[in-house]
């Protein structure tokens, strides 16, 4: 762009903020050989709309800077965080309300059809309840005379089944009580054991201070080697005094013997150093390494004896673990099936003290055994009155089904065939409004969760959103921008923010030599 080009902007710019500038002062600035450049660079990359502030906004700039309100805002560590609200986003944010509303309209003109649907097929129904319910009657009548039948039966089984309840629950109670016996006894077994244990590991104790005899023995082989080089000393220097008095007499006799006295004090003294030492090695050699090997001895005896008597008391306790363990399993086991017993015995007192009819004896039940296939078989030639059955009406009005197009068909097999087309018309109505519901919810609101995004996104730089409906295709897009605005973070995190809020050398002199 040329100087002019950027004259009128700059001017139209600061006319539109009423900043009063001259044209010459701006032209011969973008004209000068040497910063002409350098200031139409300056000025073309802060002198915009997008950096400048709008005049509602440099009001209410100039509001906050009266009140002293703006000194913490731009102390705030927060702020460099904090992305600028921009124009863009809000239009981006009202078209996508806009359209995310009409999506809301015409979901609703398809729910409120989906509605009528549904009122439709529920007088449909209704029509249907007095059949229904008819059917339901049959289907009691004819579930009365099974039941009589299972009444029969079921009075004779409730003897076999007292006594075999009481069978087992003495048989579990023995069980329980010799279970609780052995167990008794292998505990008092156990705490035997682990008295003559206690007693084991005692005698594996260590005796004596072994610290203090190894010092006791370095001490006594040092005060051995000690008498030992004082003894030898004490040699040497008997020695010398035997030679000096031998060449003494021998220089009475007239014999020299100055030489001889000469090479001896040689050697005393070349031999007085190395005695200490060969005493020390020589007494370490005989006494105190053999000490030592035999404390060493003794210990790694004591460890080998101590290690085979934990390694058995450990398989002794292992043994008694695994014991109690299965003992109180076997325990828990029959604990547990004598309360099976038990609430099976309330269940059945309960249920027998609610009869209404004494228990048939055993002549009456032989009896009724006889005849029950007489009675099943008159069952079928002559139909007997049903009774009522509150629960089946319930279920079958709760599916939608008339209890006496089911009970009381008009033709054979009226009733099976009824529930069978009445469980497809049902399938074949969820089917529908499963088709129905989900697909413009998932179309339309795609807009709205666009919208919600966006406006979440200007207010919260660093807030997060979950769309309410997820689309495959969608999330992998939104991935991928993820991925991009995380670099994108990355490369803002390398900037020098502080750039913003310091002065600008170039602005700098450009106001003093044109201000």
């Amino acid at each position: 762009m040329d100087s002019t080009g950027i004259t009128e902007e700059i001017l139209a710019i600061l006319k539109e903020r009423d900043i009063l500038t001259k044209r010459d002062v701006i032209k011969s600035a973008l004209s000068d050989p040497k910063t002409g450049r350098e200031n139409a660079e300056w000025l073309s990359k802060h002198l915009r709309s997008e950096t400048l502030l709008s005049k509602e906004e440099l009001s209410l700039y100039k509001k906050l800077e009266t009140s002293g309100a703006l000194q913490p805002l731009l102390r705030d560590p927060a702020l460099s965080a904090t992305r600028p609200f921009l124009e863009e986003d809000i239009r981006s944010t009202i078209d996508s309300l806009e359209a995310s509303t009409a999506a809301i309209q015409k979901q609703s003109q398809v729910l409120s059809l989906q509605c009528e649907m549904i009122k439709k097929q529920l007088r449909s129904q209704k029509s249907l309840d007095d059949d229904k319910n008819r059917d339901i009657a049959r289907l009691r009548k004819k579930h009365e005379a099974g039941k009589q039948n299972v009444t029969i039966l079921g009075n004779e089984l409730s003897d076999e089944l007292e006594t075999a309840i009481k069978s087992e629950t003495d048989k579990a109670g023995a069980e329980n009580k010799r279970i609780l016996s052995a167990l008794s006894t292998r505990l008092k077994q156990d705490d035997k054991t682990l008295a003559l244990l206690e007693s084991v590991l005692s005698e594996t104790e260590s005796k004596g201070d072994d610290a203090s005899t190894v010092k006791r023995a370095a001490y006594l082989s040092q005060l051995l080697a000690d008498y030992s080089a004082d003894e030898i000393h004490h040699r040497l220097d008997r020695l010398y005094l035997e030679a000096i008095q031998a060449s003494a007499n021998a220089s009475r006799d007239g014999t020299v013997g100055g030489e001889t006295i000469g090479v001896l004090e040689e050697e005393l003294e070349s031999l007085y150093p190395e005695i200490e030492v060969l005493a020390q090695i020589s007494t370490k050699h005989q006494f105190h390494d053999p000490i030592l090997r035999e404390i060493h001895n003794e210990h790694s005896h004591l460890r080998a004896s101590s290690q085979q008597k934990l390694e058995h008391i450990l398989d002794v306790l292992i043994d008694m673990t695994l014991s109690k363990q299965s003992l109180t399993t076997q325990l828990a086991d029959w604990e547990s099936a004598c309360e099976v017993l038990v609430n099976i015995t309330t269940l059945y007192q309960t249920e027998t003290a609610n009869r209404l009819v004494a228990q048939p004896s055993r002549r009456e039940s032989l009896r009724r055994r006889s005849l029950q296939s007489g009675l099943i078989l008159g069952a079928t030639r002559t139909p007997a009155p049903r009774p009522e059955l509150p629960s089946l009406e319930n279920l079958l009005r709760r599916v939608g089904v008339s209890p006496d197009s089911i009970l009381h068909p008009r033709i054979e097999e009226g009733g099976a065939q009824g529930l069978y087309e009445k469980r497809m018309q049902m399938l074949e109505t969820v089917r529908r409004l499963g088709t129905s519901a989900e697909a413009p919810i998932r179309e339309h609101f795609n807009h709205s969760d666009q919208a919600a995004q966006l406006l979440e996104s200007s207010l919260h730089g660093n807030s997060r959103y979950e769309t309410s409906l997820r689309n495959p295709a969608q999330e992998e897009a939104l991935l991928g921008l993820e991925a991009e605005i995380a670099s994108l973070q990355k490369g803002v995190e390398g900037l020098d923010l502080n750039v913003l809020h310091q002065r600008d050398k170039a602005q700098a002199r450009f106001i003093e030599r044109w201000g």
